[in-house]
């Protein structure tokens, strides 16, 4: 308060602070699945963080052949100023994602940031726990859960160089709350494994300073159940989620904005569900799940 009575502005005050660097400056992530749907979200969040980001997906091109972009997520992540590398990879293969990770470590210097992504549903069709095919259980296997592994395998050593590191490994609400009918049965049983493969992971890097999460998306608005489900803009089914809505890629990429940033640096194994307060209710037992953009 001046002598006359009259308050002092602010910027008079004090000099004003510089603006704080992005969350991610000088951070290199990796994004599995990232060339649509919720992979190519978490790319694009990720990169808006300040970090270097490599894509890796069976078809960097999926999100235009799909109308979902005019352009690939390469050329947006570099339009927003963000330094990027994409891949065409198969998760599934051991020997390709070695040779990727060390591309991305060649490229940029480091690998700080992994998020899994990369995930299969398969079919509706005969998916049941009981007539499910041995063929559809390795496929499924191979991509959600292999594939996991694979990728968390290969970045392990470069995630512990700096001490810091963070892993996201996408699983699914259907891990949790399976399917009614038990449908899906492939797919439930390599999320649920996900996050058994993720606890034992994030207790082993632990000591390393690398923190490692899974989250369980519910019911997400993405293409790929809306080619799935039928009931995506069912207003009754939209109503039984206790938030009263599907939810966004947004959504989604925000829980990977906290869990890929020092936020949650003290946020290890854990298993976040995205869902809208889905899982605490009995509600939507069997209506559509996602988990695998």
């Amino acid at each position: 308060m001046s002598k006359g009575g009259r308050e002092t502005p602010l910027e008079s005050a004090a000099p004003s602070a510089s603006p704080a660097p992005p969350a991610l400056a000088g951070k290199v992530a990796l994004v599995t699945g990232g060339g649509r749907g919720m992979g190519r979200g978490h790319a694009l969040r990720l990169g808006r963080l300040g970090a270097a980001v490599a894509v890796a997906d069976l078809n960097l091109m999926g999100a235009v052949e799909a109308d979902e972009a005019a352009g690939d997520v390469i050329s947006e992540l570099e339009a927003g100023g963000a330094p990027a590398v994409g891949l065409e990879v198969d998760v599934a293969d051991r020997s390709a994602v070695e040779a990727m990770t060390e591309r991305v470590v060649d490229r940029f210097g480091a690998l700080d940031v992994l998020v899994c992504n990369a995930g299969s549903m398969g079919a509706l069709e005969r998916s049941s726990a009981t007539i499910a095919s041995a063929e559809s259980l390795r496929s499924i296997l191979e991509t959600n859960l292999l594939g996991t592994i694979n990728c968390c395998q290969a970045a392990a050593a470069h995630l512990k160089v700096g001490g810091w590191g963070k892993v996201v490994n996408v699983s699914s609400l259907a891990a949790i709350r399976p399917q009614a009918g038990g449908a899906f049965a492939p797919y439930v049983t390599a999320k649920a494994a996900v996050i058994g493969y993720s606890l034992s992971l994030a207790d082993e890097l632990a000591p390393h300073g690398v923190t490692v999460n899974a989250i369980a998306p519910g019911s997400i608005d993405t293409p790929l159940t809306r080619g799935l489900f039928s009931d995506m803009d069912d207003r009754e089914a939209h109503a039984r989620v206790p938030l009263g809505r599907f939810g966004t890629v947004a959504d989604v990429t925000g829980v990977v904005e906290f869990l890929s940033s020092p936020l949650s640096d003290y946020v290890t194994g854990q298993v976040i569900c995205v869902d809208g307060g889905l899982s605490i209710t009995d509600a939507l037992h069997g209506s559509g799940v996602d988990g695998a953009g």
